[in-house]
């Protein structure tokens, strides 16, 4: 199972993944990429439902936390808005966006979260991860996507 949150790198992974011939599940909150995903009739779609954010295409709140928080992704993607080495964390500005990133992290076997190179000069009002708990961090360009640091769990 594959975790996709809400985040426009997710899209350019969908945007893949929807061209892939191989059988998928795939979980998203994020309506573009249920629009995208939704054109491979070999990607099971699962879609995370609850209070719309209709500013960031995507839903979060309790409904859709209390979702997440019962899955058990193989892999997950999620976005950030900053990523700060310095102070070890990884942020948005939606605390309920914040709180369905976290969630998903802690629940996936794997997560990454992706960020544009820009992003690490970026900082959100809401860190939802310290930087060690995905276990990396990809920045990408266009529908290339590149490992920009390794991260461990911590005793992982």
């Amino acid at each position: 199972m594959v975790f996709l949150d809400v985040s426009t790198s997710n899209l350019a992974i969908a945007e893949l993944l929807m061209k892939s011939d191989r059988d998928l599940t795939v979980v998203t909150n994020m309506v573009d990429v249920l629009g995208v995903l939704a054109r491979n009739p070999r990607i099971e779609l699962i879609f995370a439902g609850g209070q719309i954010n209709r500013g960031r295409d995507g839903f979060w709140g309790g409904m859709t936390q209390d979702f997440i928080g019962k899955l058990k992704p193989d892999i997950a993607f999620v976005g950030a808005v900053g990523v700060n080495v310095k102070a070890n964390s990884v942020s948005t500005y939606d605390i309920d966006d914040g709180l369905n990133k976290a969630t998903i992290i802690a629940r996936s076997k794997r997560s990454y979260v992706l960020a544009e190179a820009r992003k690490f000069a970026a900082d959100g009002n809401y860190d939802y991860a310290p930087l060690n708990s995905p276990v990396g961090v990809r920045h990408g360009y266009g529908t290339t996507i590149r490992y920009s640091c390794r991260c461990r769990r911590p005793g992982g």
